[in-house]
């Protein structure tokens, strides 16, 4: 995992055409820019990506969902989040 690309999306808009170039990116995110927007910007550049998203990490509602950038996009709502994103091969 020394190739991960880690950034915060957190009070901040991150530069997608920049962190989407990265084979592996972990995001911290908000309630502003979190995993569906996230989605948005993989989908708008056609590109094939495995999304990872870790909510509520180290509680006990702690929830891990799996999926394609359309599959996160019809997911219910998320809180403030983990995001995962992995190019697929």
């Amino acid at each position: 995992m020394n190739d991960l690309y880690i950034t915060s999306s957190h009070g901040k808009t991150p530069d997608f055409d920049y962190v989407l170039n990265h084979k592996k990116v972990c995001m911290v995110t908000d309630k502003i820019i979190g995993p569906k927007e996230i989605c948005k910007e993989i989908l708008k550049r056609n590109l094939d990506r495995t999304v990872i998203v870790g909510e509520n990490l180290s509680y006990d509602n702690e929830k891990i969902t799996i999926g394609s950038p359309d599959e996160i996009l019809n997911t219910d709502e998320f809180d403030m989040c983990v995001v995962v994103i992995l190019e697929d091969y």
